[in-house]
């Protein structure tokens, strides 16, 4: 069982970086990287439009997914995770529960009032993981 998220400090810069370019939207990105146990290991970042083009939604089109997977399969990784930012606090909204329960990989939440970050899972209820800086 997935416990640990482990993410550079370049990476949360750039993640800071993106979500106030994007502001008022909501910024989407997804999480490059591999599974070690029940470490996740983020090496690289893919960022991806928002489709919804939303303040309190994000989607990322089909083609774009498409492409990340490719990409991060060039480079022998997986992605192991999304990320979002919101106007709100670092925690997932109803709609994000609903959308984690069918994308089963550690959503990392970024609040672009304070750019707290932190990291869930759903695992048969939404559960914080440990978020790792490294």
């Amino acid at each position: 069982m997935i416990q640990k998220l482990f993410l550079g400090s370049k990476h949360i810069e750039e993640l800071k970086r993106f979500a106030m370019e994007s502001l008022p939207l909501e910024s989407c990105a997804l999480l490059v990287g591999s599974v070690s146990g029940e470490d996740i290991v983020v090496q690289r970042l893919i960022f991806t439009k928002n489709s919804d083009r939303s303040r309190t939604t994000f989607s990322v089109e089909p083609s774009e997914l498409l492409e990340a997977y490719k990409e991060a399969e060039t480079h022998g990784l997986d992605i192991v995770g999304i990320f979002h930012s919101h106007p709100a606090p670092a925690r997932p909204s109803a709609i994000d529960a609903k959308y984690m329960e069918i994308n089963p990989v550690p959503w990392l939440i970024m609040s672009t009032l304070n750019y707290e970050l932190k990291v869930f899972l759903y695992d048969n209820a939404v559960r914080e993981l440990e978020l790792v800086i490294n």
